[in-house]
């Protein structure tokens, strides 16, 4: 899949555990839960970072709530200190602990800089030291869910750093987690989403295996599974909606995968959760300006984050150097890709960079021919 951030399409799955707020009755807009409503945050992308936490929520379900929205509207400062609150008011509960994690994880995802990996990977032990300790009283479905959202994001993490085999065992044990979590209480619909997920992604990595009598391809089931899951998601419809954007486009349907993008950008319209997959899916529709736009809108965004690490602002300007190609813009291709290759990188991502920089000169010395040999075309015959 050239041009498409990789690492979105393996984490996907579990991209973004969110709490999920009911629907008002008759209306699309998002209700807060009773004891919020009358505080109700208005938290958009773009806007500066809060100095101290706002002091208007004390419920746990309702921070948890306000954290998760702050997240994928890239407001992470207000979410670690919201998620903070919510651990000092229960600090036995794991899912406060998992939902730092998961905060954490995107936003290094988002900067696609894992300086921060170290806590993550601590806070991923802290949450499973609570979760397992909820389960020596009783079962809890929501305790398994929590351990196997923790064992998803160990297999993306031993991904990220090509380590396969231990990636698939974290795998296989998030999806024994989630259906212990449904063996409990059938109608929880997050691990439902979990499961669909891991049918899905298993399906695309043993693809090439499906020949043998043991190995199944069983995708579609997972795309079914996840759909049928979505409307009764409690902990997860942000996660749901991005990652059934990723899993489509993979299926090679990228009408549906903007469908649900737009579903995420109707409530967040300038998260980067939702553009990435929005702006891959136009590209792949042969929609070109409409993808650049898309593009300029996550180049955007980035220029106000502070610790990006350039790697997507790579990708941006060398995805926006295809669409210019595409519609025949050759000058403004050049532009762009000059502007890929000035990006200097932070530490920690040289390697996923080379391959990048690598493509960018490459395109731009097919794009130069492209134009020397237009404008030798263009070139009026002289006469005698």
């Amino acid at each position: 899949m050239a041009g498409a951030p990789m690492s979105r399409l393996i984490l996907a799955p579990f991209l973004l555990l969110g709490l999920c707020p009911q629907l008002r009755a008759g209306s699309s807009a998002l209700a807060w839960p009773v004891e919020a409503q009358q505080h109700e945050p208005s938290i958009s992308a773009g806007e500066g970072e809060p100095s101290d936490c706002p002091a208007v929520l004390s419920a746990s379900d309702s921070l948890l709530l306000w954290a998760i929205e702050a997240t994928v509207a890239h407001r992470y400062s207000l979410a670690s200190c919201l998620l903070a609150q919510a651990c000092a008011e229960n600090p036995a509960e794991p899912l406060s602990v998992l939902l730092q994690a998961a905060s954490l994880q995107a936003k290094m995802q988002d900067l696609e800089n894992y300086a921060e990996r170290d806590s993550f990977v601590a806070l991923l032990a802290r949450a499973r030291s609570l979760a397992s300790q909820k389960l020596t009283s009783q079962p809890s479905a929501r305790a398994f869910f929590c351990l196997g959202v923790v064992e998803a994001y160990s297999a993306y993490d031993e991904l990220r750093r090509g380590h396969q085999l231990s990636a698939y065992r974290h795998g296989l044990r998030a999806r024994s987690y989630f259906e212990k979590a449904l063996a409990i209480d059938p109608q929880f619909c997050d691990a439902a989403v979990g499961i669909g997920s891991f049918l899905y992604w298993r399906g695309k990595a043993l693809r090439y295996l499906a020949w043998l009598p043991f190995v199944s391809d069983r995708r579609e089931d997972g795309i079914r599974t996840v759909l049928d899951a979505f409307p009764c998601t409690k902990f997860t419809r942000w996660t749901s909606v991005s990652n059934l954007s990723w899993i489509l486009l993979d299926a090679d349907r990228p009408a549906e995968a903007l469908r649900w993008a737009e579903e995420g950008l109707a409530r967040f319209p300038e998260s980067r959760f939702f553009l990435w997959p929005a702006a891959e899916a136009l590209f792949r529709m042969g929609r070109w300006s409409d993808s650049e736009a898309f593009y300029r809108r996550i180049l955007a965004g980035l220029e106000s984050q502070v610790g990006s690490s350039g790697y997507n602002e790579l990708l941006c300007y060398l995805r926006i150097a295809e669409c210019r190609r595409a519609t025949g813009d050759l000058p403004g291709a050049l532009e762009s890709l000059d502007q890929a290759l000035a990006v200097r990188p932070g530490n920690g991502v040289e390697s996923a960079v080379e391959e990048l920089r690598e493509r960018a000169s490459r395109l731009r010395r097919e794009v130069t021919e492209e134009l020397r040999r237009q404008r030798k075309t263009d070139v009026p015959t002289r006469t005698r």
